[in-house]
């Protein structure tokens, strides 16, 4: 009975240590803000996950097209532009070493000089989709 139970806690050791070496991307968390930097206040895009996020100007990204701003684990993380990943006119591409961000704006509304959209907002990690989500924004000077 005693090398069953040695074995097995053996076992459940190591694997608990095997867990906790493993960077996991579920780990990762995407964050709303309300503050923004005084260079990311031009002309861009505020990207907002609904209506009331919109209303408590909780932004999902920030965008002043030479730039992006997201907040990841509640560490603000800045992107810069990459017109080699932007699909078309409505989609926008921001990049660093780890991250890309994607921002492509559909159903968009003209009220110049200002507009509003409707879209998706994939975050990538490494090459991997860390998060996808339906996004609603503003976006003009």
């Amino acid at each position: 009975m005693r090398p069953v139970l040695t074995i097995i806690l053996f076992f459940t050791i190591a694997l608990s240590n095997r867990a906790n070496c493993q960077p996991s991307s579920s780990r990762l968390s995407v964050f709303t803000y309300a503050v923004v930097p005084d260079d990311l206040k031009t002309c861009g895009d505020d990207c907002f996950l609904s209506v009331n996020d919109k209303k408590q100007h909780k932004l999902i990204c920030r965008t002043d097209y030479d730039k992006a701003l997201i907040q990841i684990n509640g560490k603000s993380i800045i992107l810069s532009v990459n017109k080699k990943l932007s699909g078309s006119r409505y989609e926008e591409a921001y990049s660093n070493d780890r991250y890309v961000v994607l921002l492509k704006m559909m159903d968009i509304k003209k009220h110049p000089p200002k507009y509003s959209f409707s879209g998706t907002l994939t975050i990538k990690l490494d090459g991997k989709v860390l998060n996808q989500k339906k996004v609603i924004g503003d976006g003009g000077c």
